[in-house]
């Protein structure tokens, strides 16, 4: 039987095991983003000093130039159909969606 721990992790993060997340803020966002991109630092140098790792501040540079600031609000985001939802908007595997059964 697992342990009263294992157990509680999995149930408080939906099945997943593992460290949690860390959620970062528009301000920590858009000052990675301005180092990089304005103040010309290398990005490896960027997620040493923030602390991000180099796919988050990859995915917030592409939000970034396409949708500039606002690109970075998770408010913003999540409106726009951005992220955060599971899906991404992808269909499923076998086509246009509702297909399946007819």
């Amino acid at each position: 039987m697992e342990d009263k721990e294992q157990v509680e992790k999995t149930v408080n993060r939906g099945g997943r095991t593992g460290p949690r997340r860390k959620r970062y803020t528009y301000e920590e966002k858009l000052r990675a983003v301005k180092l990089h991109l304005e103040e010309g630092f290398n990005a490896v140098l960027v997620c040493q000093e923030t602390g991000v790792s180099p796919s988050s501040l990859g995915g917030w540079l592409a939000r970034y130039r396409k949708d500039g600031e606002m690109g970075l609000r998770r408010e913003w985001w999540a409106r726009a159909g951005g992220g955060g939802g599971g899906g991404g908007g992808r269909r499923p595997r076998g086509g246009a969606p509702h297909a399946r059964g007819r």
